[in-house]
């Protein structure tokens, strides 16, 4: 009889341990899946770095509440070559992701890496950043034409074959001064082939591309511009528009131009 109870009283301590064991498991599962809960909105970016590499111009990020109630934030940039869609806003909790555009302006600047911070500051006083990097390319040079020498008497023009630009780019000359006869100076014009008949028939015009030179083969530009591929246009080498008088020795004005080239720039 007294081992009867003794198996009893055994068997039931044996069932409460268990039953403490059980009610221990299930405690701690649910510190596992619980975790910390946030109180306060939090900014989410979907990168914290943008390349725009050597030819893209903007790039886009998303940004959004990841905490709760409403988040307020500011956006600066600290290189004056990038620019945003936005620079402030609120996101919400629960709202989709907000779409921010990143725009990079290579105009101006040398060829070259170049690299930006943004600055993203939320509740008053917390911030986060994203490193914008560009390239600039230097820039090719296409030769479209060659002269290798000739002489234009004063007086006179002289224009090239029509010439239609494989691609789009700025359109230059270079050239060697090998001789100059008197005191005036010598145009390079770029004309379209529509404008070069107004040119030939003495009608006005506007010229997208004018060089003028002097005898020390010194050169100003006007009116640079980007041509587009497809377009055709005629260079002239114009020696008629200065005023020119023939000098007592009978002799006009005149140069000998060498290695003259025209470039297309891209």
């Amino acid at each position: 009889m007294k081992l009867r109870k003794l198996s009893w009283l055994l068997m039931a301590a044996l069932l409460v341990f268990a039953i403490g064991c059980d009610s221990g498991d299930d405690d701690d599962d649910d510190d596992d899946t619980t975790g910390p809960s946030t109180t306060e909105p939090v900014l989410s970016l979907s990168v914290s770095s943008l390349s725009l590499g050597s030819e893209l111009t903007f790039k886009t990020l998303t940004m959004e509440n990841s905490g709760v109630d409403t988040l307020v934030w500011t956006a600066a940039v600290d290189e004056d070559w990038v620019s945003l869609s936005f620079e402030e806003g609120t996101l919400i909790e629960g709202e989709d992701p907000f779409e921010l555009t990143v725009y990079g302006s290579r105009s101006g600047l040398d060829y070259g890496d170049y690299s930006a911070t943004i600055t993203f500051t939320y509740n008053v006083d917390e911030t986060k950043t994203c490193r914008v990097t560009m390239n600039v390319p230097e820039p090719e040079e296409e030769v479209l034409a060659t002269y290798n020498t000739f002489t234009l008497p004063g007086n006179q023009y002289m224009y090239t074959d029509p010439i239609e630009l494989p691609a789009t780019g700025l359109l230059g000359f270079s050239w060697n001064l090998a001789s100059w006869v008197g005191d005036y100076s010598l145009e390079f014009i770029v004309l379209s082939e529509t404008q070069f008949q107004n040119y030939a028939s003495g009608e006005s015009f506007d010229s997208p591309f004018h060089v003028l030179v002097n005898e020390a083969g010194e050169y100003e530009e006007f009116d640079t511009g980007t041509y587009v591929e497809g377009q055709t246009w005629i260079c002239v080498i114009d020696n008629t528009s200065h005023g020119y008088s023939q000098p007592s020795d009978g002799i006009f004005d005149s140069a000998t131009i060498s290695d003259f080239e025209i470039k297309l720039i891209h």
